[in-house]
């Protein structure tokens, strides 16, 4: 999404009051207005439902080398170590 686009487009929600709150910390918590929250979450949301029914589509040389790489993972380095001692982000 272009960051300078001009907001015309409105999309009226109703929800329950949990529902609201629920969104609010959320918000709250990526120090994000509630709008940008809703539109950047939503926009998430979509592209990954969008990605998730993409299909691929590989020729026979690029399925073997996709293979060889995932049968041989790079060895234990400082890069790997780092990023596997790092919380997840769904537990921060």
């Amino acid at each position: 999404m272009e960051a300078k686009a001009r907001r015309k487009e409105r999309v009226a929600v109703r929800m329950t009051a949990e529902a609201k709150r629920i969104l609010q910390q959320g918000a709250a918590v990526k120090h994000k207005t509630l709008a940008k929250f809703l539109i950047d979450s939503g926009i998430n949301a979509a592209y990954a439902a969008i990605t998730e029914q993409r299909p691929f589509v590989l020729n026979e040389k690029q399925w073997n080398e996709l293979m060889n790489r995932l049968d041989a993972p790079p060895e234990p380095n400082e890069g790997l170590r780092r990023l596997m001692s790092r919380k997840p982000r769904w537990k921060l």
